[in-house]
């Protein structure tokens, strides 16, 4: 039987299916297939899995500061190598035989292509490179068209097809489809697109949000182009929406509504966000309006790169291949200690729990989990996740709502460092995580269908538009409480945000300061200092910590904790 694959609703949250059986998270990726754990992650009882495909022998940055990961199928104009891509899915399927794939497809095109068509680049390359493709040439829409089909084709008539589950469509810069030129994808294909849409039109901000629309449209067309080629029996999904993570114009990620009406678009991927490089102690926050997602029946697949004491540099796992220094040290690098690695871990599988979303553990150069105690946990999560996906009510518990703008960042003149969401969008996810109380993430185009739903708000407000403003509005006729982040109260506070929620009559789980996230069956705590914690259940429940199997049948929980210890717990 041909296997078959689609997303839908599942506990009332959008989930993965295959041949009508819900499949559940998470899953295994590696940009190093050389140094790949799929032995070890099969043995833990993981299943799906993605593999990296290469349009192009190219790095995934424009900066170009590293060797390629892999060769490009379509290196050699006219002579497709599709052996390449067969290579790595064989080697899964080596170590899993009843492996469920998606392949990673990046359609980035060959040096060759863009050095024969300069009109279809961007007028500016980064760090002195030749400029790159953009997205917006109708040309490299259709070059990507006809290589995509062909792959497409070729994997779906391969021995290996009925593995074969749905296939990610990445590019641009990092293979999450930002401008590769940092701007906006800035060139004259975008432009003359633009004069065509609005002519004679001068204004910037008409001109910066349509930067992200043209960009989304061209994706758009690829993901329309998997669903033709599968006969819709495929699953499709991209990177795209980082509104909180990249809340500025320049990464042309702001037309997250055009993505999330598109049928053919059936996932968002996004890692969990790189803020304060990920210390141990704070939330690992999610990049998207994530609440947005999942109300338009789109699946949510995070990114799980976590940093481990075994995580090398790019080039001391494969000798040669970056001398950058860019690529040492900082967000490269985890924790020393394994017993905090596992910490970070369980609270990313905790966060994918309680928010009902998919994941996957990305192994960046490999053999970043190849130890026994992170093994002995990331066994316990495909059992975890299985007992999830049985739950008949998935759906968020929060009271606590924060709306976002993906408009906003049109009207911003500023360098992206300079930008007032820098603040607001971005470095306010540390306090909401650690505010005592979960919450959602909604994009402002969505308020009304939700809003009523919440007791109270937070609304990010780097820059005035009207639907915002319109919003608050609309919010303040209820008489419930909300906060306002903006330039003249840029940086919230868990305090400030605990008590306008406490006040509001939102249920408070705990003091701020810890992170923590709940839904009405999963419940995870992180502690970032030691001492007693407290933490506060809605009613009487009998709850099961999911690594020691203790139980507890109260409503209130009380726990001596360690400095960065993380607790995860079952609530029946």
């Amino acid at each position: 039987m041909a296997v078959c694959s689609e997303v839908r609703m599942h506990g009332g949250v959008p989930t993965l299916f295959v041949n009508n059986v819900p499949l559940p998270g998470p899953a295994y990726v590696t940009y190093m297939p050389e140094r790949a754990d799929y032995r070890n992650f099969a043995a833990m009882g993981h299943r799906l899995y993605s593999v990296c495909a290469y349009f192009a022998t190219r790095p995934i940055s424009s900066a170009e500061l590293y060797e390629p990961f892999m060769p490009g199928i379509f290196e050699k104009k006219g002579e497709p190598d599709f052996s390449i891509v067969d290579k790595e899915i064989e080697r899964v399927l080596e170590a899993c035989s009843d492996a469920l794939i998606f392949p990673r497809v990046n359609v980035t095109l060959p040096e060759w292509w863009e050095e024969e068509h300069p009109e279809a680049c961007n007028d500016k390359g980064v760090n002195g490179k030749p400029p790159r493709a953009c997205p917006a040439s109708p040309l490299w829409q259709e070059t990507c068209m006809d290589l995509l089909g062909q792959f497409i084709r070729h994997m779906e008539n391969a021995p290996y097809a009925d593995h074969i589950v749905g296939y990610q469509i990445a590019g641009g810069q990092t293979e999450e489809w930002m401008a590769f030129d940092t701007n906006g994808n800035q060139g004259p294909a975008l432009r003359k697109a633009f004069a065509d849409a609005f002519p004679g039109e001068t204004d910037p901000v008409r001109f910066r949000e349509f930067a992200s629309k043209a960009n989304a449209a061209a994706i758009i067309r690829l993901t329309r182009l998997v669903k033709e080629e599968t006969g819709g029996r495929k699953v499709a999904g991209i990177f795209y929406g980082y509104t909180f993570e990249t809340p500025y114009w320049q990464a042309a990620h702001a037309a997250v509504q055009d993505m999330l009406r598109e049928d053919s678009v059936d996932f968002f991927c996004s890692p969990f966000s790189y803020n304060h490089l990920r210390q141990p102690g704070i939330d690992l926050a999610c990049m998207l309006a994530l609440d947005s997602v999942k109300l338009h029946g789109k699946l949510y697949f995070a990114e799980g790169d976590i940093r481990t004491c075994l995580t090398l540099s790019m080039n001391e796992s494969r000798p040669g291949s970056c001398s950058s220094p860019l690529y040492t040290g900082g967000i490269w690098e985890g924790p020393k200690d394994p017993w905090v690695n596992v910490q970070q871990l369980r609270l990313v599988f905790g966060r994918m729990l309680t928010h009902s979303h998919a994941l996957w553990w990305f192994d960046m150069w490999g053999k970043w989990y190849d130890h026994p105690s992170f093994r002995e946990e990331l066994s316990r999560y495909p059992v975890l996740a299985a007992l999830a996906a049985q739950d008949t009510d998935r759906q968020s518990t929060a009271d606590l709502v924060v709306f976002v703008d993906e408009k906003a960042c049109a009207r911003s003149e500023c360098p992206a460092n300079e930008d007032p969401a820098r603040l607001i969008a971005y470095e306010n996810r540390i306090p909401l995580g650690s505010a005592g109380l979960p919450y959602d993430t909604v994009e402002i185009g969505d308020f009304e269908a939700v809003y009523q739903n919440y007791r109270c708000a937070v609304f990010l407000v780097p820059w005035e538009t009207e639907v915002m403003t319109e919003a608050i509005s609309r919010w303040h006729m209820t008489e419930k409480p909300c906060i306002i982040s903006d330039p003249g109260h840029p940086l919230l506070s868990p305090e400030e945000i605990n008590t306008a929620a406490g006040q509001a009559g939102c249920h408070i789980y705990a003091a701020p300061g810890d992170v923590l996230h709940a839904s009405s069956r999963w419940l995870v705590y992180h502690a970032a200092s030691a001492g007693e914690k407290t933490i506060r259940l809605p009613r009487e429940r009998r709850a099961i910590d999911c690594i020691t199997g203790e139980e507890w049948l109260t409503d209130r929980l009380c726990l001596p904790m360690e400095q960065y210890e993380t607790r995860l717990f079952r609530l029946e």
